[in-house]
């Protein structure tokens, strides 16, 4: 009885040794192949397609290939193009109306300031009239200590800011050639595919193969059962923020709807970023017809987002509401802003290896020391 409890803790250690193995390959190499890492996952993807394409046509997979990676790239041109028009068409719009609200905006703080700050200061100027010599230079040194504070703070946050746009630009080759690389390695992989698979299927053990096969179709299937809930989401709240702005006579609203809709994908902030900024500057600048209509609309989008992306995702990947919120708190509690990313991620690989039996062969193989 020992002795099989020793085997089993030995195979545990096996299949708890070799996960974690995997997982600090994966991240210890990463930063130097993740282009070939992305490609191989844009392959995995486009395979089901590109054999669609080859048994209803009569193209080969070299062409098959090519055809899906040139609509792609097109798309995503015509998309780049199409974003750069808008914003040429909205800086322009920016240009005319900015200046104006801007004044609206400064003389309104002014406003504020006479009715709010000014008493306040001016009782805080007697205040320290009426100290001693001695507190009153203590009463200085700590404002201007407080005053220091506050304009370094702000100066380092625009200088990390300043420093932060060049840089970006100086890694723009750098992005442009990760493109390319990316680009092509999906070429070669998609048009190889069926040699990289006979080649894995020769060195590799029988069962490792088969279960990586069933998690890869499983992967595939959530991979495209989550990117149709997000599209489904992304969909109507472009149409309730189109109908919105069209209501509240907002100009340019498809354009205004479209860019705002992409903001929605990041994580627990979505739309809000944009939102709750025009929000407050519609309510500070008097204009409060706009901030009711703002907030009606901002509301019944996080309303329909809340109510119906759960749902969504547990039709089209399987999870259960409450287990995708315990990965997403979870996510954020150990690993902050990417772990909102990283949690749902790590539940949708479990539920595929739960799916595809994987899991009960590992279980299997610690309890038996076999798979049966």
């Amino acid at each position: 009885m020992q002795l099989t409890t020793l085997h089993q803790l030995l195979r545990l250690c096996i299949v708890l040794g070799s996960a974690a193995g995997s997982i600090f390959a994966i991240v210890l190499t990463a930063p130097y192949v993740y282009p070939f890492i992305i490609s191989s996952i844009l392959a995995i993807l486009m395979n089901p397609i590109i054999r669609l394409i080859e048994q209803k046509t009569n193209l080969n997979r070299t062409a098959a290939v090519g055809l899906i990676l040139l609509t792609f790239l097109g798309l995503c041109v015509g998309g780049l193009a199409l974003a750069v028009n808008e914003i040429a068409q909205g800086a322009t719009y920016l240009a005319k109306k900015v200046p104006v609200h801007f004044n609206d905006f400064v003389g309104y703080i002014q406003r504020l300031a006479e009715i709010y700050v000014i008493p306040y200061y001016e009782k805080l100027m007697s205040f320290q009239q009426g100290l001693g010599s001695g507190q009153q230079e203590a009463f200085d040194e700590n404002l201007q200590a407080v005053i220091q504070h506050l304009s370094a703070t702000l100066g380092d946050g625009i200088q990390a800011a300043l420093e932060a746009f060049p840089m970006m630009l100086g890694k723009a080759p750098l992005y442009i050639s990760v493109c390319i690389v990316v680009f092509l390695g999906t070429f070669f992989i998609c048009k190889d595919w069926e040699k990289i698979i006979a080649l894995l299927d020769r060195f590799l053990p029988d069962l490792l193969v088969s279960s990586s096969k069933q998690v890869g179709k499983g992967m595939v299937r959530a991979c495209i059962g989550f990117l149709k809930a997000q599209a489904l989401l992304l969909g109507l709240t472009f149409v309730i923020m189109c109908l919105g702005f069209a209501i509240l006579r907002i100009e340019h609203p498809i354009a205004t709807a479209f860019f705002i809709s992409l903001v929605d994908v990041v994580p627990y902030l979505g739309t809000g970023i944009v939102f709750v900024p025009w929000i407050l500057y519609s309510f500070l600048t008097g204009n409060f017809s706009l901030t009711i209509g703002l907030a009606i609309l901002y509301l019944a989008i996080v309303l329909q987002r809340q109510l119906m992306e759960p749902n969504l995702l547990s039709v089209q990947i399987g999870l259960h509401p409450l287990a995708t919120l315990i990965a997403v708190f979870a996510g954020f509690q150990l690993l902050g802003f990417i772990g909102l990313l990283a949690g749902p991620i790590v539940l949708v690989v479990l539920h595929t290896l739960h799916h595809t039996g994987v899991l009960r062969i590992l279980w299997l193989y610690i309890k038996n020391g076999n798979q049966t």
